[in-house]
């Protein structure tokens, strides 16, 4: 890694709250997701794929039955996690 690389990753480990992922926002850099990694979804899309009301989701996290995420100051899902709500609410738990 060059050295310079590593003095930045020294200070993003050193930043709480602070990440690659943030940085490249920062910069205007969109990282598009690996294959196999989740990819992060916003409040109306997770509602969406609920089929629920952003108000209802709001509910949802608050009572910690759906896990969330703070990215860039903004409210963010993991798709896999959305899915497995999904999939145990249809179940009926």
């Amino acid at each position: 890694m060059h050295a310079t690389s590593q003095a930045i990753m020294q200070i993003i480990k050193a930043t709480p709250g602070y990440s690659v992922d943030v940085l490249a926002s920062d910069l205007g850099i969109k990282r598009q997701p690996d294959d196999g990694e989740d990819r992060w979804l916003t409040n109306n899309e997770t509602a969406k794929r609920l089929n629920v009301s952003t108000r209802w989701l709001f509910e949802l996290r608050k009572s910690g039955e759906i896990p969330y995420y703070i990215r860039n100051s903004e409210v963010r899902f993991k798709q896999s996690e959305v899915d497995k709500v999904f999939k145990r609410e249809r179940n009926g738990k």
